[in-house]
């Protein structure tokens, strides 16, 4: 989506969506919410920064460490799957 398309969108000026790619511009709350609706993305996605895998790995140890125990089985059965199935898929 191209910038003036974006701001038209949002209902803000093609120069303020600039801005706010170079973090020199920051939304208010409601046109954060506009921005998302646009992007059809979290404000998380926009607000957070990428997780590094070693941060992706201690974020989930946490929930699944506060996690009940069926839930906590649930979770390492999904994982156990997904990892079982990368490892046969063609090509890799």
């Amino acid at each position: 989506m191209s910038q003036a398309a974006l701001a038209e969108w949002v209902g803000v000026s093609t120069e303020f969506i600039s801005r706010l790619e170079r973090g020199k511009a920051y939304p208010s709350i409601p046109t954060l919410m506009r921005l998302c609706r646009s992007l059809r993305c979290t404000p998380n996605d926009l607000l957070l920064e990428d997780e590094t895998p070693a941060e992706s790995v201690a974020r989930l140890e946490t929930r699944l460490r506060l996690a009940d125990p069926e839930a906590r089985e649930r979770a390492v059965w999904v994982a156990e799957a997904v990892l079982d199935y990368a490892k046969n898929v063609p090509g890799r």
